[in-house]
């Protein structure tokens, strides 16, 4: 997201929006992998070099806000294996599950 931007509450309307629309759709489970992100002068999304774990600790802070808590163990490890066999370079320690309330 662009700087400009944050802490407005869009982050926290997106993710409302997002969650209601699955669980209309039937979904009893949502999962979330935080990964901030910045866009860059050419439009790119891209991983922010300064304050990187800072940042991603205000997503998970703003997902926990929302319901969403660290998930199981043993889906944890099963990302990690997706994410390995995918090539992404994500940190699957960090994925948030929240439950249909």
């Amino acid at each position: 997201m662009h700087p400009s931007y944050r802490n407005q509450g869009y982050g926290t309307q997106l993710l409302q929006h997002a969650c209601e629309r699955l669980y209309t759709l039937g979904a009893c489970k949502i999962y979330i992998q935080p990964g901030p992100f910045e866009i860059n002068k050419n439009g790119a999304c891209v991983k922010p070099e300064e304050a990187y774990e800072e940042k991603l600790e205000a997503l998970k802070a703003l997902y926990h806000k929302h319901g969403f808590e660290t998930a199981p163990n043993i889906i944890v490890y099963a990302a990690h294996v997706v994410y390995y066999c995918a090539r992404l370079r994500e940190n699957a320690n960090y994925l948030m599950v929240k439950n249909d309330t």
